[in-house]
């Protein structure tokens, strides 16, 4: 059993792309359905952030002192008002 504590603002801005849920979504309004995709895209966005050894906006390393890559694929996290990256999202992402 993995447990997730903690999503923070990166994770939680690709999850929510990735998921195609409008992140100014009053939480008590998020059907089922939303929430399946997102445990779904949190299983995989931080699956496969893991594998790029995580995210380093500043400082941050692994224990054997590598930056993590995962930052080099932000799909929706600081990318407010810039057209979107992928096909999760059309348009400009919100800011």
């Amino acid at each position: 059993i993995k447990i997730y504590i903690g999503i923070g603002n990166i994770y939680a801005s690709e999850i929510l792309n990735q998921s195609k849920i409008n992140p100014l979504k009053s939480s008590g309004k998020i059907t089922k359905n939303e929430i399946r995709k997102i445990i779904f895209y949190t299983k995989k966005v931080l699956n496969y952030s893991i594998k790029r050894g995580g995210t380093t906006i500043n400082n941050f390393l692994s224990i054997k002192g590598v930056k993590g890559t995962y930052q080099k694929e932000f799909n929706a996290y600081n990318r407010e008002n810039q057209n979107a990256k992928t096909f999760h999202a059309k348009g400009q992402l919100l800011g």
